[in-house]
């Protein structure tokens, strides 16, 4: 199915915006009714093979329109983009080294880094049921992720880099992992509200960032006291594998927003310290 749409969709795309507005409604009815959203906790299997092969991510900086009307444009893209998951709350934990290299090597553009953080879905604060280690590696222009569950723990007043590396040190985590981990401090919390897209073609995923939220972390107690909010951006994310960077343009050219050079690590971290 998802060939025919892309094939109908090139034949098509001479036809004008209302005939590929009435071709991507039709098929948007079929997709509906074939392939409904499912409400997942965790990214599926398919997801998350996806991840961990190398892929390009290209962001955009959304300011002057709202979450509904970033989605009424994905919605008629000629890429026929769906809504695949209920969003979600998206809540990460930062580790850094003392003397904030991983930060540093990002900011700079430094072609091969990683950054290193805990995330989980919903409740910010209290019992984490399914947390995960995420290793975001980027090798020149591409980027992959590694994942490991992690054992539960309890994000509230108090929280500190020792409570994490208890956690690390219950889970089932390589020795040499263990050990690179030890290094490492927590240095920034994120939280932001998360839609799902896919093409009809299923070669890009596309997510929307929305509330976002930034706090400043100690190694020691945190009061969580500075938290602060920005619901002036959003952030539409265009992530593809290799083999579909020769087909970009066709998904990229119809969005009207400027590209984001920064990570939300990078970003967070320019906000709450005077640096």
């Amino acid at each position: 199915m998802s060939n025919g749409i892309a094939h109908r969709w090139t034949e098509t795309a001479e036809g004008g915006p209302a005939c590929r507005a009435a071709l991507a409604s039709s098929l948007r009815f079929l997709q509906d009714c074939f392939f409904p959203k499912t409400d997942l906790s965790v990214p599926d299997d398919t997801a998350a093979a996806l991840d961990a092969e190398y892929r390009y991510e290209r962001k955009f900086v959304v300011t002057e329109m709202t979450c509904a009307e970033i989605r009424s444009l994905l919605r008629s893209h000629p890429a026929l983009i769906s809504e695949i998951y209920y969003e979600r709350f998206v809540n990460n934990v930062y580790l850094d080294s003392f003397d904030m290299g991983n930060y540093f090597a990002r900011a700079a553009g430094v072609p091969d880094s990683t950054k290193v953080r805990v995330r989980w879905y919903g409740d910010l604060f209290g019992p984490v049921a399914k947390p995960a280690l995420e290793l975001k590696i980027r090798t020149g222009i591409l980027q992959r992720k590694e994942r490991f569950p992690l054992a539960g723990f309890t994000l509230n007043t108090g929280f500190h880099t020792g409570i994490l590396q208890r956690v690390f040190a219950e889970s089932n985590l390589p020795e040499a992992m263990l050990k690179s981990l030890g290094g490492l401090e927590t240095v920034l919390l994120t939280r932001y509200r998360r839609s799902y897209f896919l093409s009809a073609d299923a070669q890009f995923r596309l997510t929307i960032d929305a509330d976002l939220q930034y706090c400043n972390l100690g190694k020691n107690i945190n009061s969580f006291l500075g938290l602060t909010s920005d619901h002036t951006i959003k952030i539409l994310e265009l992530k593809y594998s290799r083999a579909a960077d020769a087909a970009v343009e066709r998904i990229s050219a119809h969005f009207p927003f400027r590209l984001y050079r920064n990570s939300k690590y990078v970003e967070g971290l320019e906000r709450i310290n005077p640096w």
